[in-house]
């Protein structure tokens, strides 16, 4: 409530917006950001679908970084550092992963077989943590092993289902678990 614009004439209903730029140390963390960011996109197993929002993460990271800016302080005249990481750590922690998840379920009209193995492991894991050869039993043949490879891998990678060893099982033997799950 506090903000003000640089000039105003209420009777022309003219405002002049008050223009922010960033600090030095701001701004160089945010092209180290940007560069890397921009380059996600153009790799080649980079999901085509998520082209639109990734080109939109530019401009919501500057507008975050200017929001979290003023909120700190209406009277700013730079967006600092703290405002700036502020932003990026919004983008690359909630955004990104958040866009990942939903865009291709969003987008889908149909279920297809990937979708049909993802929604059987993960009603197998919520009854109890399984280990890879324990989830392929449980779920039977309905789903050819390279394809519940590619699920439990993308499962994992997302953070829907977490690893863990069991206990006194040797190493690199991993227990895949849904987090909130009764058997835990």
């Amino acid at each position: 409530y506090d903000l003000c614009p640089e000039n105003e004439d209420p009777e022309q209903h003219l405002y002049v917006p008050k223009k922010l730029t960033f600090e030095r140390d701001a701004k160089e963390a945010w092209i180290e950001w940007y560069n890397p960011h921009c380059s996600e996109s153009t790799q080649e197993e980079f999901p085509s679908i998520l082209n639109g929002p990734w080109a939109k993460f530019r401009g919501y990271s500057v507008s975050l970084a200017l929001i979290l800016a003023l909120a700190e302080d209406p009277n700013a005249s730079t967006v600092n550092l703290q405002a700036t990481l502020g932003a990026i750590t919004l983008v690359e922690e909630y955004f990104k992963p958040h866009a990942k998840r939903l865009y291709p379920r969003m987008l889908r009209l149909k279920p297809t077989h990937f979708d049909r193995c993802q929604t059987a492991v993960l009603k197998a894991l919520d009854h109890c943590p399984m280990r890879y050869k324990e989830l392929r039993q449980k779920i039977g043949g309905r789903f050819k092993g390279d394809l519940v490879r590619e699920v439990v891998d993308f499962l994992e990678a997302s953070g829907e289902v977490p690893t863990r060893t069991p206990v006194g099982a040797r190493k690199g033997v991993k227990e895949f678990y849904r987090r909130g799950s009764k058997g835990l």
